[in-house]
């Protein structure tokens, strides 16, 4: 699935442009329309637990990362 430029996700967050693609989905940057930051949005395609596991882990260490910055 890709998410069409220009829409809104979860009614705050505006798709601006695909970054990059990969086998497991796409990161998207974003515009979080409520606080007016830019982000990024990834897509997981995969669905299994184990993708999922990862995909969590993965979004645990990048949010301990920006309390870094």
């Amino acid at each position: 699935m890709t998410l069409p430029l220009n829409s809104i996700l979860e009614k705050r967050y505006r798709i601006e442009t695909k970054l990059g693609q990969g086998g497991f989905g796409a990161v998207y940057q974003a515009t979080d329309t409520r606080l007016n930051v830019t982000c990024a949005i990834k897509e997981n395609l995969r669905t299994s637990e184990d993708a999922a596991r990862q995909f969590k882990r993965e979004a645990e260490i990048l949010a301990a990362c920006g309390d870094m910055l």
